[in-house]
Order: structure tokens, then C-alpha cells, then sequence
């Protein structure tokens, strides 16, 4: 911006003797039958007072307008990205973690299916308070048999890790064939999400589950769930067992 500043300045101080010479001969020509000389009259015309000097003043405005647009654009983008930066070192997380497994207890006098209580808890382990709104989870015991269970809730998870509000107890009550079932142990099939508002106001999803291994009084995750690829046959390849 200096610099414009800096040249108009200089072109207003070389219009001084351009124009003072250009009046000069304007005055001692009058009533003389003289032609204007090329060596005065084009400096006058780039650089002569007023017009020559207006319009470069209006073509300075124009490349500072410009420059201070493109500044402030990149300062803009830098502000951007760096905000984008900040956003994502506080995006957050929840971790789930499997508690117990229990047997479903019912009133006496009353004739309910055999069923137990698999006992989860949300936890916030970042620095930052989050709202848990639904938790959805799906129980697969056999290939054609699937339990689904939401709960729908507004709950702040606090950030302070020793603190019981940092943690959002939640069970599911799946059916089982038969109390020797669960009492020799089995395996189940659990895949949930939750969904919550992280620190920034945004509606952000997450998935959870794998492979549990069960019994009474006792429950541990074996493995992750996985994505399973499509298997796609192409010709050259041979898969033993799949038929052509």
C-alpha cells in the first residue's frame, strides 16, 4: 500500500514542472502562429495536471484496491486453516466399554423368557463435555435372529475422568434359549452406534462393537467388527471351494 502511496506522490512532483512548463508556452504562444511541440505536449498528457495525474491516481486506487483484496483473502484462508486445525485437535470420541453380564431378574409370580443383562458404559476421555442423544445396538445370536434396542436420551458426559458424570451406564436385555446356554458360555454378535453433539455444536456419529464371549458373571470383547469386502470373481482367478 506504501509503495502507491510513494509513486503518486513522485508522479504528483514530475507534474510540477510538466504543467508549469506547459502553461509556460501556452502564455508566450498566444497570438503566434506556432505549433504545440511533441516533446511537451506528451509528457503533459501522462503526467500533466489535472488529467494526466487523475488518471493515474484512479489506476493506483485500482492495483491497491486489488492487492488489499488478495491480501486479505490469503489472510482469510490462513484463518480458515488454522481454525479448521483447532476444530479438529478438540474433535472427540466415545469410548464403550463392556461391564457385566447378569441374568435378568423378574418379579415373582411372573412367567417372562430367560434373558440377561449385558451392561455397557459411554465414557468421555477427552477434555471436553459432550451430549450423548441416542444409543442404538443390535444383538445377533444365530444368522436369522436379531434384537434391536435404542435409547433415546439428552445426557452430558462430563470431562473429568474420576467424576461418575463422565460415564453413561446403558444395558441391553437379549433372550436366551436356556440358562445352561449362558452358564456354559457363548458367543454373540454386538454392533451399536451412538450418537451425540461434540464441544463444537455437531451432530457426530459412532459406531461400536464386535465379538463377545458371555457367560454369567462374566463378559469380554474377543474382537473388533470388521468391513467384509466383496468378494467379486473375475476370470483367471480360481477361489478353492467357490464353484465357477
Amino acid at each position: 500500500m506504501k509503495r502507491y502511496i510513494w509513486l503518486f506522490v513522485y508522479l504528483l512532483a514530475v507534474s510540477l514542472p510538466v504543467t508549469g512548463l506547459h502553461a509556460w508556452y501556452e502564455t508566450t504562444s498566444i497570438g503566434k502562429d506556432v505549433s504545440y511541440p511533441i516533446w511537451l505536449r506528451l509528457p503533459y498528457l501522462l503526467v500533466g495536471w489535472p488529467e494526466g495525474v487523475t488518471v493515474w491516481a484512479l489506476l493506483l486506487t485500482l492495483l491497491a484496491i486489488a492487492e488489499q483484496t488478495s491480501e486479505t483473502r490469503t489472510a482469510a484462508q490462513a484463518a480458515l486453516r488454522q481454525v479448521n486445525i483447532q476444530a479438529t485437535g478438540m474433535r472427540q470420541w466415545v469410548d464403550v466399554e463392556v461391564i457385566d453380564c447378569r441374568v435378568q431378574t423378574w418379579r415373582e409370580g411372573t412367567s417372562h423368557p430367560f434373558a440377561v443383562n449385558i451392561s455397557f458404559q459411554a465414557v468421555n476421555n477427552t477434555p471436553n463435555v459432550f451430549t450423548i442423544l441416542k444409543v442404538e445396538t443390535a444383538i445377533n445370536q444365530y444368522s436369522d435372529s436379531t434384537e434391536v434396542f435404542i435409547i433415546e436420551t439428552n445426557t452430558d458426559l462430563s470431562s473429568k475422568k474420576e467424576s461418575e458424570s463422565s460415564r453413561y451406564p446403558f444395558y441391553v436385555p437379549t433372550q436366551m434359549p436356556s440358562e445352561e446356554q449362558i452358564s456354559a458360555g457363548t458367543v454373540l454378535t454386538l454392533n451399536g452406534q451412538i450418537t451425540f453433539i461434540d464441544c463444537l455444536g455437531e451432530k457426530r456419529c459412532q459406531a461400536f462393537g464386535g465379538l463377545y464371549a458371555c457367560r454369567i458373571g462374566y463378559v469380554e470383547k474377543m474382537s473388533a467388527s470388521g468391513i467384509v469386502p466383496d468378494r467379486i470373481l473375475k476370470s483367471g482367478i480360481y477361489l478353492p471351494g467357490v464353484d465357477s
